[in-house]
């Protein structure tokens, strides 16, 4: 893992097998436990794609504390069709818990319910 941390950004990125996480919190780390400020990362930014986020490509990934709680939260791109047809693209916000791994929150278009995805995993775009 490395860490890199951005004077003129203010922020640090945490990097592992090349997925990256940014965060303005404070972040430490005792022995090999990632910790933003005093709760515990038991998640690290390449797992985040595993954590069942749907097919896309996520460009995005924020390491922050929601209710005093680390969460990771992703943005992504997904490719598919809108009523099986029409090929669209749709931005997906996806919320993930940096303890468990488990998604707490999902926001799509309202009409996602017709649009089919793309792809079978999410991947992520290194800028």
């Amino acid at each position: 893992a490395n860490i890199r941390v951005s004077e003129a950004a203010n922020e640090a990125i945490i990097e592992v097998n090349r997925t990256g996480a940014r965060t303005s919190e404070e972040i430490r780390v005792e022995g090999l436990q990632l910790y933003l400020g005093s709760s515990e990362v038991n998640i690290m930014p390449d797992e985040v794609l595993e954590a069942g986020l749907k097919p896309q490509v996520v460009y995005d990934i924020e390491l922050k504390t929601i209710d005093g709680e680390p969460v990771y939260v992703t943005n992504g791109l997904a490719s598919g069709r809108l009523l099986w047809l029409i090929p669209v693209d749709i931005e997906i916000e996806t919320t993930i818990d940096a303890q468990s791994g488990e998604v707490i929150q999902e926001e799509a278009p309202w009409w996602e319910f017709l649009f089919v995805y793309h792809g079978s995993a999410a991947s992520y775009y290194r800028n």
